[in-house]
């Protein structure tokens, strides 16, 4: 018996600190939703095409990622190499090289809201480097099976901070380019165990539910009412933390800051969000507008 309560505790400890979420969690979560689809239309370059996208699909249209400039500061005129390969444990991976540097992967993901190129993301993904952000602009193609083919061309360029919150871990930038897909913003409440999806552009995404949300303060009085911290039972992985979490409407819910180990390894895993009132979001953006219109 006295050996037992250690080994009791042991597993414990191991389950606490178990690595979280991984891809192949990721396309788990979205089995069951095969054959969902977003609720709200896209304009396809293909009209022939259906309007209403896969939960994946959709993501990866409204979404853009984050890279550190290479130190080689000469060559950051030129383009990320970009390659889709076979990701570890399952799902999709991707090569980026860029200056003659092997960056691995994206530091963060960014969710495009407007279309003169505003995006949000999570204040930790850009507080240590001025963030660089690469959005593909994607043209979607039938084929004879069905499936839908992605073509796509890259813009990347230095994104300016415009606002940003450390305690919300939230953050607004502006890439000096158009995009032309962005997010509305949900205005209503979420409801318990509402599904919702959400991750990064460059590997799978996933699907969970509303869980809870607490609410975090800020001292800045461009955010009167704080933020919301939204828990779900999305799986998040690394690369995750800025992109979107929306409803089945296509509505952007939150934005993903954090994963949560599952008790045991991967027994109930979560994930956290954070999101401002609209209002707060739209205000800010239109002031920088204003202060950055170029003069006639």
């Amino acid at each position: 018996m006295k050996t037992f309560f250690p080994f009791v505790a042991l597993l414990f400890l191991l389950g606490c600190v178990g690595p979280g979420a991984r891809p192949k969690d990721q396309l788990a979560s979205l089995q069951k939703y095969a054959d969902t689809k977003i609720n709200r239309p896209v304009a396809l370059s293909t009209e022939s095409l259906p309007k209403l996208l896969q939960p994946s699909l959709y993501l990866k249209l409204h979404s853009a990622s984050i890279l550190n400039a290479p130190r080689n500061q000469s060559q950051t005129g030129s383009m990320p190499e970009f390659e889709e390969v076979k990701g570890e444990e399952g799902g999709k991976g991707f090569k980026i090289s860029w200056g003659g540097e092997d960056l691995s992967r994206p530091v963060g993901s960014a969710t495009a809201i407007a279309s003169d190129g505003y995006f949000l993301t999570a204040y930790h993904v850009v507080r240590n480097e001025a963030p660089w952000v690469w959005v593909e602009e994607v043209t979607v193609k039938g084929s004879k099976d069905g499936e839908h083919q992605i073509h796509a061309t890259h813009k990347v360029a230095p994104a300016r901070i415009v606002f940003y919150d450390r305690k919300g871990d939230f953050a607004i930038i502006k890439a000096p380019y158009r995009v032309r897909y962005y997010l509305a913003l949900r205005e209503t409440k979420l409801k318990e165990n509402e599904l919702l999806f959400g991750g990064g552009p460059w590997h799978e995404t996933g699907a969970g539910f509303y869980l809870s949300e607490t609410h975090e303060s800020s001292k800045d009085p461009s955010i009167p009412h704080g933020f919301r911290r939204i828990e779900t039972s999305v799986p998040a992985i690394p690369g995750d933390s800025g992109s979107a979490l929306v409803d089945e409407d296509g509505l952007l819910c939150g934005i993903m800051v954090r994963g949560v180990k599952g008790l045991f390894y991967r027994i109930w895993p979560s994930s956290f969000a954070s999101m401002t009132d609209s209002s707060a979001i739209m205000s800010i953006i239109e002031k920088d507008r204003r202060a950055n219109k170029p003069h006639s």
